[in-house]
């Protein structure tokens, strides 16, 4: 089994965090996680955790991942507020796959391999950072964007949960597509078109 978790399940205090680092969530979403983690292993010592953070992939509609989601909030020409504050690790699902993969063709061959792990990509960035990554690959201009260096409002949110991979990394495991491809890809890119919010628009 591999249940998947999130980096939320640290306070982002004190990056980058290892598996066996003290769990501390600020927020509801990372309290469901961790609990789920614990559900796991009170029945099975064979199973894989798989702490992972932000997360985009190809989408129906943009609203369906934080990442995407950008992409709607930075269509010029009115300029936006864009976190500065909070670091990021947005990492694509599709290498999370084969991170998936990996794990299970590694217990096939070591069936007393268990554990919680973590994988993530390794470009750091805040919101803002993403939010001009992704204009540009839209044909956007970025002067309309306007960082803002306060924590966000709403449920508390840690600022740097980067995750420790090397544990994996020691087993070959892992593979990391540059964020400025895999954005592109997963947008579509539909760089000089209107992007719709909804799939039925």
């Amino acid at each position: 089994m591999i249940y998947l978790s999130t980096n939320y399940v640290f306070d982002g205090k004190n990056p980058p965090y290892h598996p066996a680092d003290k769990t501390n969530p600020l927020n509801l979403y990372g309290h469901s996680k961790l609990e789920g983690e614990i559900a796991v292993w009170a029945e099975t010592d064979q199973a894989c955790v798989l702490r992972v953070p932000t997360l985009y992939g190809k989408v129906e509609f943009l609203g369906e991942t934080s990442v995407t989601q950008i992409a709607e909030q930075i269509q010029p020409p009115d300029s936006v507020s864009i976190d500065h504050w909070a670091i990021r690790c947005p990492t694509w699902v599709d290498d999370v796959a084969v991170v998936c993969r990996q794990l299970i063709d590694y217990h096939l061959s070591n069936p007393n391999f268990s554990g919680t792990f973590h994988w993530s990509a390794d470009e750091p960035m805040t919101k803002y950072e993403i939010a001009q990554i992704m204009a540009e690959a839209l044909g956007y201009p970025t002067s309309h964007l306007v960082p803002s260096t306060d924590p966000p409002a709403g449920a508390p949110r840690p600022r740097n949960c980067q995750l420790d991979c090397s544990d994996l990394e020691r087993l070959g495991f892992g593979k990391r597509t540059p964020f400025r491809q895999a954005i592109q890809t997963s947008l579509g890119i539909r760089s000089n078109q209107e992007l719709t919010t909804n799939p039925n628009n």
